[in-house]
């Protein structure tokens, strides 16, 4: 996210190869957890100006999604049948008190995508500043990720390569396990990392790669990785 130049001609290799304009700033706006506002915003700018230089500027501003989001489309009763199984009585008490604290919209989001992860920093941010963790519950789980213009799984696998260039290993686990749960294969993830050894380099993609293995063990998916395509 730090490379402009190369962002932007990138941009229309990627509406070449059938991306539409609004899918390629939703990737871009989505990288703000991670790269920060400031990052993600020096890429939307860049990404308007090329769609600005293009013509089809008119296809971002005719695409824009209503001021409350797809918040009237969604349902806790349908979102809860699509959270994964509670590992315990305990954890499922514990959801239902995080509901309860927190509304629903956000806390949804976030057993139903990234179940897999560790709840380390939402305890101890319910314990020590429960009013932050409920803006970043509202705002990264209620608004940003449920948004619908990228499904779940190009959303994650994105993230995968988006915690490539950040060398961000603890969240790249945690977006191979969620990439893999709502749908992407082993070797799609793979793929990824093959695919950014041109920006990264081969030292970071070479340990990323035994870190999937790992991953891809672990979830008892090897076959998957290592069949012939």
């Amino acid at each position: 996210m730090g490379e402009l130049e190369e962002l932007e001609r990138q941009i229309p290799g990627a509406l070449s190869a059938g991306a539409s304009p609004r899918e390629v700033l939703e990737v871009i706006l989505q990288t703000t957890v991670y790269a920060g506002y400031i990052r993600a915003s020096r890429g939307a700018r860049a990404c308007v100006k090329v769609l600005e230089r293009l013509g089809r500027l008119d296809e971002i501003t005719g695409t824009q999604l209503p001021l409350d989001g797809r918040m009237p489309e969604r349902s806790l009763a349908e979102e809860r049948k699509k959270w994964p199984p509670a590992k315990s009585p305990e954890e499922a008490a514990w959801r239902e008190r995080m509901v309860g604290k927190y509304g629903w919209k956000g806390v949804s989001t976030r057993f139903r995508t990234q179940n897999h992860q560790s709840n380390d920093a939402i305890h101890i941010y319910d314990r020590v500043d429960p009013h932050y963790l409920g803006l970043w519950f509202d705002f990264i789980y209620g608004e940003l990720y449920p948004r619908g213009i990228i499904d779940d799984r190009t959303r994650l696998l994105m993230m995968v390569g988006v915690c490539l260039a950040l060398n961000e290993p603890v969240q790249m686990e945690n977006h191979f396990r969620g990439a893999m749960l709502l749908g992407a294969t082993p070797r799609e993830v793979l793929e990824v990392i093959l695919q950014s050894s041109a920006y990264c380099g081969m030292p970071t993609t070479i340990q990323t790669v035994r870190v999937l293995d790992r991953v891809v063990k672990d979830l008892g998916r090897d076959s998957e990785f290592t069949a012939p395509r």
